[in-house]
């Protein structure tokens, strides 16, 4: 059997508190013996500090927190191997005395005094006692995970990266990563996925874990530069010689900023993102992106703009020049071969005479 400071450490312990259990019997007090008090049978304090108990055969508190506190063996969080035995009783016109055992007295778990017909009194109790097997706890066993996917990897800015992370060992495995390109992460299940931000070489911890280890991998991310592509502005309907300014909204699929450049400045100004119209002519309007760390240049595109005197109406005379012949511009109908200049024809009647002198 077990020694009563094995037993107790044994009985009481509970691994879901990661302490003792409170036990309804008023037991968790410590073993000791019963003592008559104001007639009736009660149990001593127990500890005098938390963590102690005062117990049969020692004169003060014991370490009930540590192994070795109540016995030189310690059988601590002992699971599976505690046995109980109790039995009830009840006698009538007498008391009950202690009970003896070998290695010491049992308490009396409870006592209850009842009054019967005829006052007659009854007294009944519980009794009982706990032991304990000898237990070995030993640790479970396993396969701490190996990594076993590729420590290196390659991705692009801007493209949509996916590779996964696998480990053999014990299922199951959870995985996690530290210092990872920006725009990625990983999920338990090993997937790398994201869209990089960043170009560059990126040293980056990955790591495999279960319930008997875990393993680290440095895994090396190499992202290369993005590639970008330029939308080309939306322009007004009609541009024309000395018009109104207007804003280039070209754009590049990475958000840089583009740049314009104007062939014939006279035709065309820049200035930042505005146009201004000047004078009739041609000129050839270039957008580029020049790139960053993270992003290539992007590939140029070109407009060719004519601009054209204003012809409101439409009838193949710019507006300037039907105001000046005093036509409207805005009436198709209002121009045509006279209006450029009228030409008097008189008939001449009589002799053209060679005067000389």
């Amino acid at each position: 059997l077990p020694s009563v400071d094995e037993w107790y450490k044994a009985a009481y312990f509970d691994p879901a508190i990661n302490y003792y259990y409170e036990w309804p019997t008023g037991s968790d007090q410590g073993l000791a013996e019963a003592q008559s008090v104001g007639g009736g049978w009660t149990l001593p304090p127990g500890g005098t500090a938390p963590g102690t108990a005062v117990y049969y055969g020692h004169h003060g508190p014991a370490d009930i927190d540590n192994a070795g506190g109540l016995s030189p063996y310690g059988t601590m969080a002992q699971g599976g191997n505690v046995f109980e035995w109790q039995e009830n009783g009840m006698v009538r016109g007498g008391s009950w005395g202690s009970f003896y055992f070998y290695g010491g007295w049992l308490a009396l778990s409870s006592r209850e005094i009842s009054s019967l017909s005829g006052g007659y009194e009854a007294e009944s109790t519980e009794v009982g006692f706990r032991v304990a097997s000898s237990a070995t706890l030993t640790n479970p066993t396993g396969i701490t995970p190996l990594i076993t996917s590729t420590n290196s990897f390659s991705g692009k800015v801007g493209v949509a990266f996916s590779q996964t992370a696998t480990a053999n060992g014990d299922a199951p495995i959870v995985f996690s990563g530290t210092n990872l390109p920006g725009g990625l992460s990983i999920a338990t299940n090993g997937l790398i996925t994201g869209t990089p931000t960043n170009a560059g070489t990126f040293s980056s911890t990955l790591t495999a874990s279960n319930l008997f280890g875990s393993t680290n991998q440095t895994a090396t991310f190499t992202i290369a530069k993005g590639d970008q592509t330029i939308t080309l502005p939306v322009l007004p309907p009609n541009i024309y010689p000395g018009g109104s300014s207007f804003t280039l909204n070209a754009s590049a699929s990475s958000g840089l900023p583009v740049t314009y450049t104007s062939s014939n400045p006279g035709v065309l100004a820049i200035s930042g993102n505005t146009a201004t119209p000047g004078s009739v002519g041609t000129t050839v309007l270039t957008i580029s992106q020049a790139g960053d760390a993270n992003w290539n240049p992007a590939i140029s595109v070109s407009l060719t703009l004519t601009l054209q005197a204003r012809d409101s109406d439409g009838d193949g005379v710019p507006d300037d020049r039907e105001i000046k012949d005093g036509t409207n511009p805005n009436d198709p109908n209002s121009y045509n071969g006279l209006s450029q200049g009228l030409v008097a024809y008189y008939p001449f009647n009589g002799n053209a005479n060679d005067e000389s002198g």
